[in-house]
Formats: C-alpha cells, sequence, structure tokens
C-alpha cells in the first residue's frame, strides 16, 4: 500500500510540472529539496508519538514575470512511528506557496522573505490498531532567509484539520 501512495504521489508531482507553460523555463524555473525537523503543537501527539519528526519535502518554484509574485508548489512528507504506544501517523501535503521579499534584484543576494501557501494534506493515522486516512485542507504560513542563490532556511507553521496535522518547522533549503 505504501509503494502505491508513493508511485501516485510521484505521478501527482510529475503531471504538475509537466503542464506548466513553456515560459516558466524561460523565467528560471528551480527544484528543490527541504529537509529538517516537524514539531506537533500539540503535547497530546507530542506524548502518544514523539516530539520531533523527521520532514522531507521537493519543492519547484515558478519564477513569475517582472512585477508579479513567484508560485512554489511543494511536496511535504512528515511521519513519526511510536512501538510504545503503537501509535503511527504519517501527513502528505501538496501545498501552493507564494514568498514575498524574492525579486530578481535578489536573486543571488541573501535576503529574508515571508511565504504564506494553501493546500491539500493527506494523513493516516492509527492509534492502537485503529487506522484513519484523511484528505483535508492545510494552511502554512512562515518566514524564510536566503543566503545564497540555491540555498537557505525557512521556519513555518502549518495548520491542518487535526491536532496530528498542525505544527512548526525548520528546514533547510536546497535548490538544484
Amino acid at each position: 500500500m505504501r509503494w502505491r501512495w508513493s508511485v501516485g504521489a510521484a505521478l501527482i508531482a510529475a503531471t504538475t510540472m509537466s503542464v506548466l507553460p513553456s515560459g516558466a523555463q524561460e523565467q528560471g524555473q528551480r527544484v528543490g529539496l527541504q529537509l529538517g525537523a516537524w514539531r506537533p503543537t500539540s503535547s497530546s501527539v507530542r506524548r502518544q508519538i514523539k516530539s520531533t519528526w523527521p520532514y522531507a519535502a521537493l519543492t519547484y518554484s515558478l519564477h513569475a514575470a517582472e512585477g508579479k509574485t513567484p508560485v512554489t508548489l511543494l511536496l511535504d512528507w512528515t511521519g513519526r512511528k511510536n512501538s510504545d504506544t503503537q501509535s503511527k501517523v504519517t501527513q502528505v501535503d501538496l501545498l501552493a506557496t507564494v514568498r514575498q521579499g524574492v525579486s530578481s534584484d535578489r536573486e543571488g543576494k541573501s535576503h529574508f522573505y515571508w511565504t504564506v501557501g494553501i493546500g491539500p494534506v493527506w494523513s493516516r493515522i492509527e492509534e492502537m490498531g485503529d487506522k484513519k486516512t484523511r484528505i483535508r485542507a492545510a494552511g502554512t504560513v512562515g518566514l524564510g532567509w536566503a543566503w545564497q542563490r540555491r540555498a537557505g532556511l525557512e521556519l513555518r507553521y502549518q495548520v491542518g484539520s487535526s491536532k496530528f496535522n498542525t505544527g512548526a518547522l525548520l528546514a533547510l533549503n536546497l535548490g538544484f
């Protein structure tokens, strides 16, 4: 079942990237990777699962024309298992975010930016053998610091449809 979800998520990402206008390539599209840590804001979730979870995301930046706001698509994954409580949470998000403070004159220079986004979140929660799978909406807001053309640090707060999907994350951005 896990491999089916992985294949499905990869197909969604590939399809999304393939239908983008060809002009996006001329405007400096960029693919990246985010690696970091996710911390649920609910203390009951931290006690039940663990306090810090691994986080990874693929990013695809669409650099808009001059005077327009750049949009980034994020395919996020986070999850954690606790064998002691027989609990496990996995979530995958597809978020469309906008970043302010990013412009062509700042490309390659250190600068701060803020980001806000929305999209669907798929989550599977397993508690004592009971499995619940949900697809709901999620929103995110955060601050970032780009210190090189293809590297940076981002701190975001994400709100999901349940206490399992709400938390803060700190991620290192690496562009390709």
